[in-house]
């Protein structure tokens, strides 16, 4: 999911809760209410397309090496 998207998500979760919610603003507002509690997360990269994400075995690879 992209930033973006992520944040539509919390704009729309905003939007249908009661004014005084406590839901994080945006997607680095998440990470930092995350990191506040202590607990840890991965960022995964991934093809600008979309297509493939690099994790593991294919961290090593680069966007250029995919087949078409």
């Amino acid at each position: 999911m992209s930033h973006r998207c992520f944040d539509d998500v919390l704009r729309l979760m905003q939007e249908t809760t009661p004014t005084l919610n406590c839901i994080p603003k945006n997607f680095n507002a998440v990470k930092r209410r995350v990191k506040e509690l202590g607990l840890d997360y991965q960022t995964i990269d991934c093809c600008p397309n979309g297509c493939m994400i690099y994790y593991n075995a294919d961290a090593t690879l680069d966007a250029t090496d995919e087949e078409p």
